[in-house]
């Protein structure tokens, strides 16, 4: 056998085993599992036994704006307050500040408000979030 013989399967060997690690990786990455599906929505809270007392639930709030200006944030809080009389809030989440509308314990209920809000403010979405809600 000549030297000429062996090359091109010597070559192939090589390349083989320099691809093996290779294919190995693609496979342990490609088997990862995927992404965690979105949060589902909380379930409606149960009625307490004393209903006259604020509770604290799973819920949602509607987010008007997203930013790194504490002012700006809190112009849009009072704006939001004045409009609607819902209770706002201004969450502080690093290098946000995040301007949160509404305080409700199920999704349909945000969804309704939402729908009313994005009027004014069109990029508004809803937000899961812990929220106090009130006796009704």
């Amino acid at each position: 056998m000549s030297v000429r013989s062996v090359a091109p399967v010597f070559v192939g060997v090589a390349a083989a085993l320099l691809l093996l690690p290779a294919c190995s990786v693609l496979e342990r990455t490609t088997d990862a599992p995927e992404e965690d599906p979105p949060p589902e929505a909380p379930a409606e809270p149960a009625p307490s036994e004393n209903d006259d007392e604020p509770r604290t639930v799973q819920g949602f709030r509607i987010q008007v704006l997203t930013t790194g200006d504490k002012d700006a944030a809190d112009q849009r809080a009072a704006e939001a307050e004045s409009t609607w009389g819902l209770p706002v809030e201004v969450a502080w989440k690093a290098p946000y500040y995040r301007v949160r509308v509404g305080a409700f314990a199920s999704r349909s209920a945000a969804q309704d408000e939402l729908d009313t809000v994005k009027e004014q403010y069109p990029d508004a979405f809803l937000v899961p979030d812990t929220v106090t809600i009130g006796p009704d």
